[in-house]
Formats: structure tokens, sequence, C-alpha cells
């Protein structure tokens, strides 16, 4: 499916610290989900826009997405197929609501299964 083929691009973008572009590659996939499962992967969205943002160096923006992704993460629900998951990502995004810099997230990896 083509939306899978868009996570595994982000995936290997987010992997190379192309945050953006992760988050272009997986707002793509975003889009024809039912509104349930929409959630976990528009947090996942967020999780590369804040890495986007705190490696430019604008950190008001990486918090206030940071929130957001927590609370979707939170109300998200994950499927039985293929999703992207990053592994440590809800303890990152608090970090950086406790005013962590970048650092703090350069050894998250994105996957999809």
């Amino acid at each position: 499916m083509e939306k899978f083929a868009d996570w595994r691009e982000g995936a290997e973008h987010f992997n190379q610290g192309r945050y953006w572009d992760a988050h272009e590659a997986w707002e793509r996939g975003w889009l024809g989900l039912p509104p349930a499962e929409k959630l976990h992967v528009q947090a996942m969205i967020q999780v590369a826009a804040v890495m986007h943002h705190l490696v430019r160096g604008t950190t008001d923006p990486a918090r206030r997405l940071a929130a957001l992704a927590l609370e979707k993460l939170a109300d998200g629900k994950l499927t039985d197929e293929p999703r992207i998951i990053i592994e440590g990502a809800e303890g990152f995004l608090r970090h950086v609501l406790a005013g962590a810099s970048a650092e703090a997230g350069k050894s998250l990896r994105a996957r999809v299964e």
C-alpha cells in the first residue's frame, strides 16, 4: 500500500536526521486513515516536527508541538496494520517540555512494523 511506502520513506528520513522530510512523507500516508487511527500517526508526525524545530533552535514551537503529540499518544489507537513506531518518543516529548535540546532526541529511531 502506498501509505506504508510513505511511512517507510519517512522512517528513513527521520533516522538520517531529515526531520522535515519525515514529517512530509508521513503526512502523505496519514491523510487517508480513519479518524481513530490518525491520532497515533499524527503524533509521530509531530515528533518529527519537534525535532525539526529543536535542530533549528525554535524551542517554543517545539514545546507546543510536544504537548500536542503527548495528548495524541494518550488518545491514539495503534492498529493491527503496519504502523510507525518511535521507541522512547513519549519520554523524549516530556523532556522537551522540561527544556531538553535536540540532543535528547538524536538517539530516537523510527521504524514501520
